[in-house]
């Protein structure tokens, strides 16, 4: 949900993921099934083991000791993954979405946010207009159009 430096394959598949439950939770609107996404802050898991691991041998070298010992203490000071489970199976149980786990990451999300909005609201449109985006702005129904 938002950039971090040094981490570009891994934010790029967040944001994919994002997009893409996005899309399949209103493609399935009206049906019996759910979408609900996992956006969580850190949770006390072997991620950074597990990571190194499979990166060492993916790449066919060591495992960098330091980078797993520190991320090993982050991650130590996240939230219980068993806390983070329960609230995950009210939240599909409620078929809600959106499913996060620590509010302090709201100023992050905030600030993405700010700089798309702002982009758009500088834009002086002067290269053209987006009829698609109209006929969606207004309410048409693509699919039907």
């Amino acid at each position: 949900m938002v950039p971090m430096v040094t981490q570009g394959a891994y934010v790029a598949s967040k944001f994919a993921s994002l997009g893409f439950s996005m899309v399949l939770r209103d493609e399935l609107r009206g049906t019996d099934i759910g979408v609900s996404v996992l956006c969580p802050g850190t949770v006390a898991t072997r991620l950074g083991v597990t990571a190194g691991e499979g990166e060492a041998k993916l790449l066919g070298k060591e495992m960098d000791v330091q980078v797993i010992e520190r991320n090993s203490t982050l991650l130590a000071a996240g939230a219980d993954p068993g806390k983070v489970g329960e609230q995950v199976v009210e939240a599909i149980r409620a078929r809600q979405f959106m499913i996060v786990t620590h509010r302090e990451r709201a100023p992050l999300v905030e600030r993405v946010h700010a700089e798309q909005a702002r982009a758009f609201s500088e834009f002086d449109g002067r290269h053209g207009v987006d009829a698609t985006a109209r006929m969606l702005a207004s309410g048409i129904d693509l699919d039907q159009a």
